[in-house]
């Protein structure tokens, strides 16, 4: 079941062969029932081939199995994230934080979240700082070049948010969305 899952895995987050991500997913889940890790590969796989409700139904299956595992709350934020379910997707985001709290993509799509769609500019500089803080030696230039735009924005004495960069991440580091925002003042 391992093998299947950990190639189910990597074809997801390498956004290749997604067909026989899903697959190999589903063969782990039949020799392996009724396990957390191996239902967030599953439900992973199937949000990457655009299976949004089969992705929900297995990642919330999971997150029952075992409720400490931060992947299973990275993806789920991401799913909710995808549906516009925005409360839901930030209290994922934060559930992924409280279990790991140097995760830099979850603390960086946090700050994209609470800017771009809850427009809490104070907030969102406050997690991008720490996503800036808690960047793996070995990540990619992506995640440092934004994390680190992101954090460059400022707000004034008024609270008026002078600049800021929007940028979202996968947890490979890819972007999905970027946007620079130089508001008028």
């Amino acid at each position: 079941a391992s093998a299947h899952n950990n190639l189910s895995y990597l074809y997801s987050q390498t956004g290749v062969n997604l067909k026989e991500a899903l697959k190999e997913a589903q063969i782990s889940n039949q020799l392996v029932p009724d396990n957390a890790f191996l239902l967030d590969t599953m439900g992973w796989a199937q949000y990457k081939n655009k299976d949004m409700a089969g992705a929900l139904e297995t990642l919330k299956k999971a997150e029952t199995l075992d409720p400490n595992v931060a992947d299973i709350h990275f993806h789920l934020a991401t799913v909710y994230f995808d549906l516009n379910d925005l409360e839901l997707a930030s209290k994922h985001f934060k559930e992924t934080i409280r279990l790991e709290p140097d995760n830099a993509f979850a603390l960086n799509n946090l700050a994209y979240l609470v800017m771009q769609d809850l427009r809490d500019p104070a907030a969102a500089l406050v997690y991008s700082e720490r996503a800036v803080g808690h960047i793996p030696p070995d990540a990619t230039p992506e995640l440092v070049e934004l994390a680190q735009a992101q954090a460059i924005g400022s707000v004034d004495d008024q609270g008026v948010h002078r600049r800021h960069v929007d940028a979202r991440l996968d947890d490979r580091g890819a972007h999905q969305d970027v946007e620079l925002a130089l508001p008028e003042v």
